[in-house]
């Protein structure tokens, strides 16, 4: 009996641990490549009417409606962005989400151009703060720590 106890408080513990809590999943899921467009399609009008900007957080996707959120999970190393839908595609075999670059960019998937991922439509607000973050705020922090530690040290004055 107490070793059962054990083994259960032991498991319950584990589970404590995890450290993201997913976002409740809204429509359907998918699992299947991503690829990334950017560049040759800066300032173009997508399938929302508005015009294209690489370095912001959006997709394309045949399955899901012009204007959900998306979350997306690399499943080979689990960075995820929450992305706006505003495009139809893709239109390559094989693919299920055409990502902008700054997406891509924030799922580690800019060598390769293609991932493995895990999506689901989701309201992203949390996720979505998280990600701006570490776009804008984190990327910051490091230049000027590096900027300051390039920097002659002054001497103290007693």
């Amino acid at each position: 009996m107490a070793a059962v106890l054990t083994a259960s408080l032991s498991i319950a513990g584990c589970s404590l641990l995890h450290r993201e809590t997913p976002a409740p999943a809204l429509g359907p899921v998918q699992v299947g490549t991503a690829s990334s467009y950017g560049a040759e399609f800066q300032g173009s009008r997508t399938a929302s009417g508005e015009r294209f900007d690489e370095h912001a957080l959006t997709a394309a996707s045949r399955s899901f409606p012009i204007g959900s959120r998306l979350r997306v999970t690399n499943l080979a190393n689990g960075r995820a962005v929450v992305v706006r839908v505003n495009d139809r595609g893709p239109f390559a075999r094989g693919r299920v989400i055409d990502v902008s670059y700054a997406a891509a960019r924030a799922l580690g998937m800019i060598g390769r151009g293609t991932a493995r991922v895990h999506n689901f439509q989701t309201d992203g607000d949390a996720l979505q703060l998280a990600t701006q973050f570490v776009d804008r705020v984190a990327p910051a922090a490091v230049a000027a720590s590096a900027y300051l530690s390039l920097q002659p040290s002054s001497p103290r004055i007693p």
